[in-house]
């Protein structure tokens, strides 16, 4: 999920990269300035995202340790 979303900006980054590069005489300042701030929106989302995803992860992690107590408790009263 993380390589599609990576991918997806990448692609982005090339998009708006060649649109300034072809867009004829217009303000280069202007132009490198929208870049940097879309750059800097990309890597906060991604950022947002791998948190997330950590999050996701570090929940399920703590469900699949409950469930396996939970089974080895059953298996100790089955024995007594």
């Amino acid at each position: 999920m993380q390589a599609r979303f990576a991918t997806a900006v990448l692609l982005g980054f090339v998009l708006i990269a060649g649109a300034a590069c072809g867009g004829g005489g217009g303000d280069d300042t202007a132009k490198l300035t929208e870049l940097e701030e879309r750059v800097e929106a990309a890597e906060e989302a991604r950022k947002k995202a791998e948190a997330e995803a950590a999050e996701a992860e570090r929940k399920r992690k703590e469900e699949e340790d409950a469930r396996t107590a939970a089974e080895a408790e059953a298996a100790k009263t089955a024995e007594a």
